[in-house]
């Protein structure tokens, strides 16, 4: 399994507090079963503006330190703000491993821009993935599916689908996948959190088939990889 969407840095933002935090989150992603993480620390106006330079030393060492059989890239979980595209042309913000996909998160509440971010981003050439759609309480199926005509890919978390974090959550996960409008599933993982893809991916396998559960955790992800 591919994991998209990760805080396994430490000392950038709320994910890790330390880098033996960090290796004892791979450790768990490695008995998981997920192959490869990418690293995708916040980017938050006013609370996480780790500058580049300190997240790529982190990173650097995240990955010399590591021991177990878990390839590591770099990316960033951008909050839209006026000057993001700016700073991911720039250098100092992080488009997944180097390529043109980003990853890009809103606010909870009613945010009426998230189409406008599609557009912006396909305008620059890059493809946007948004984050957690699950959480975003104004966004609706039809939404989505405008989104994703817009060419918007749609990222949910797993423990949407297996863990006790509210029906709504998992009811909104299963209709979006069953539309086809879910194109990866990853953990979201902070040091605070269970890891849970390997309960998720044998969750999608037995309620959706093989097949989707490998799009959704394999097979989507090693675009942005390979």
């Amino acid at each position: 399994m591919i994991d998209i969407h990760s805080h396994f840095l430490f000392g950038v933002d709320d994910g890790s507090r330390d880098i033996a935090s960090s290796l004892k989150m791979l450790e768990t992603a490695s008995q998981n079963g997920v192959t490869d993480v990418i690293c995708t620390p916040h980017f938050r106006r006013g609370v996480f503006e780790t500058p580049a330079a300190v997240i790529k030393d982190h990173f650097e060492q995240l990955k010399e330190a590591n021991p177990y059989p878990v390839n590591l890239y770099l990316g960033q979980e951008i909050s839209k703000h006026r000057q993001m595209f700016a700073g991911i042309q720039s250098g100092e913000l992080f488009t997944m491993n180097g390529t043109e996909y980003v990853l890009f998160e809103f606010r909870y509440v009613e945010d009426s821009e998230i189409e406008d971010t599609v557009c912006d981003a396909k305008y620059y050439g890059y493809i946007p993935i948004i984050a957690h759609v699950e959480r975003y309480e104004y966004v609706k199926e039809k939404d989505l599916k405008k989104l994703v005509d817009k060419g918007a890919l749609i990222q949910v978390n797993a423990d949407a689908l297996v863990l006790k974090r509210g029906a709504a959550y998992k009811r909104k996960v299963e209709k979006y996948i069953k539309a086809g409008l879910v194109h990866f599933v990853a953990n979201d993982m902070h040091s605070s959190r269970e890891y849970c893809m390997k309960k998720a991916y044998d969750y999608v396998s037995a309620k959706f088939g093989n097949s989707v559960a490998e799009d959704l955790f394999v097979r989507n992800a090693k675009q942005i990889i390979k």
